[in-house]
């Protein structure tokens, strides 16, 4: 008799006197057998947890959907211009105007096609009448062709810093086919939303080019300023002077202004206007020399409005 091989068992049975043999194979495959019932701390960790942690982030990706995590962010129009998307909120906030809302006054300029029908919807048109004509027939103003109007933010309180009191503003960003753009301002008025045309047009109380030139050498000019850190020629004591850089859209390159730091008032209104923001629409009287002109330098007199509006 052979011994019986890894693989079978053998089972041997007698009946009439013969023997026979009966092969049961064996298994080795244990498939079926011994399976344990899942336990609760497997349950908890393998389907439980998992589905708890799923259900958390979804949660989570909602509430960070609707408070607006995901929206883009906002596109930038122009220095210290952000634009916004102007929400119910601020539609809302529309009906505190007296009068003419300011999308009435911002159609009724932008649209106006004669200097009459545009001086109806800008503030205190008797001072700004001959200038702004001379805007639109000859100036910059006959040139530039609007593309779109972009609604800024609304502000509630304005120059409180200067003038102790409060104005409505309305701001918006003019875009133009050629390129470039402008600030348009609305404020409130006893005849309701009116345009600010002076800060519109960033005029200054003299040409550029006479202040460029040296023709004058004292003017109140409309720029963005931030600190500067060039000090050089006759404001090159840093200790006796505070470095201003200046810019304008209407003039390249960069001017470079000058605070004396002894002008204790000025020194505090130039911190505070800082404060809010690295780069600043302003109003300042400045006055040069010739020597600091040809270095484009000049001295900083006052600073008039911590805005283009006065």
């Amino acid at each position: 008799m052979n011994p019986p091989n890894e693989t079978s068992h053998e089972s041997v049975k007698r009946s009439s006197g013969k023997r026979k043999r009966r092969v049961l194979k064996r298994t080795t495959s244990e498939h079926g057998f011994g399976k344990r019932r899942m336990s609760l701390p497997v349950l908890m960790y393998t389907i439980i947890l998992p589905a708890l942690l799923a259900v958390g982030v979804v949660s989570g990706l909602v509430v960070m959907y609707r408070q607006g995590f995901f929206r883009k962010a906002p596109e930038v129009v122009g220095p210290n211009l952000p634009r916004l998307v102007v929400t119910e909120e601020k539609e809302a906030r529309a009906e505190d105007w007296k009068g003419a809302l300011p999308m009435d006054a911002v159609n009724g300029f932008v649209k106006a096609t004669s200097h009459e029908e545009r001086l109806k919807w800008v503030r205190q048109p008797e001072k700004v009448d001959g200038v702004m004509r001379e805007f639109f027939e000859k100036g910059p103003g006959a040139k530039e062709e609007v593309e779109s109007v972009n609604a800024l933010a609304l502000e509630d309180e304005f120059s409180t810093f200067f003038t102790g009191k409060e104005a409505r503003l309305g701001r918006y960003a003019v875009v133009f086919g050629g390129g470039g753009k402008r600030l348009l301002t609305v404020t409130q008025t006893e005849l309701g939303a009116r345009v600010d045309f002076p800060s519109y047009a960033r005029l200054c109380s003299e040409p550029w080019d006479d202040v460029l030139t040296g023709k004058v050498l004292a003017a109140t000019v409309r720029v963005f300023a931030g600190e500067g850190s060039y000090y050089n020629g006759i404001y090159q004591d840093e200790v006796e002077w505070r470095g201003i850089d200046a810019l304008s859209p209407d003039v390249e390159p960069m001017m470079r202004y000058y605070a004396a730091r002894g002008n204790e008032e000025l020194m505090k209104q130039l911190d505070e206007l800082f404060s809010a923001g690295p780069s600043r629409r302003v109003i300042f009287e400045i006055r040069g020399t010739p020597e600091g002109v040809k270095n484009r330098q000049w001295e900083i007199v006052r600073l008039v409005m911590n805005d283009w509006v006065e």
